[in-house]
């Protein structure tokens, strides 16, 4: 799903629009660093990632829009996910 969404975005704004990802594929050791660069660099402007990423305790205060695509077959880790997303800017 983040690849259709990621070709999607790289479609409708090319390069006018910045983002980084994380994924299942996105080392353990790198998604904190990932996700400091979203938080901190301002030419960031979108963070693409699964809810099972975010349900590890990734701080994303900075984030002010949280689109959910594609939920979890577990309802659980989708309630997870919108109440992190509910608790964004705090």
């Amino acid at each position: 799903m983040l690849d259709a969404v990621e070709a999607l975005v790289l479609r409708w704004f090319g390069d006018s629009l910045t983002w980084l990802r994380i994924d299942g594929s996105t080392a353990g050791s790198k998604r904190g660093e990932v996700a400091a660069q979203f938080q901190n660099d301002p030419a960031v402007d979108m963070l693409l990632l699964m809810t099972g990423i975010g349900s590890l305790g990734l701080n994303l205060s900075s984030a002010d829009t949280v689109v959910m695509l594609d939920h979890d077959w577990n309802p659980m880790v989708d309630l997870q996910a919108m109440d992190r997303a509910h608790r964004i800017g705090q």
